[in-house]
């Protein structure tokens, strides 16, 4: 699992990155437990907030715990501490 803040603007371009990204470890892991299908799926939630309309689908699909408001709440309160870590210097 790996995290990433992008810009609201960019919040699809990261979700294909990542989805790219892990393909060939997906492959990997599909050969070694000979699976029939593998999938990746991005969970990606912008600095201020925002996310994609697929979020509701990926999160439903891996049966997280999670809704989405959860956690837009904590990523706004990451990207405030983070204001706030910058702006005290």
């Amino acid at each position: 699992m790996t995290l990433a803040y992008p810009g609201d603007c960019r919040i699809r371009l990261k979700e294909e990155v990542k989805v790219n990204k892990y393909r060939d470890q997906a492959l990997d892991v599909k050969t070694l437990w000979k699976l029939k299908k593998v999938t990746t799926t991005p969970i990606v939630i912008g600095a201020l907030g925002t996310y994609t309309y697929r979020l509701e689908k990926y999160l439903e699909d891996i049966h997280i715990g999670l809704q989405v408001h959860t956690m837009q709440k904590i990523v706004l309160l990451g990207s405030a501490r983070i204001l706030r870590q910058v702006l005290d210097c």
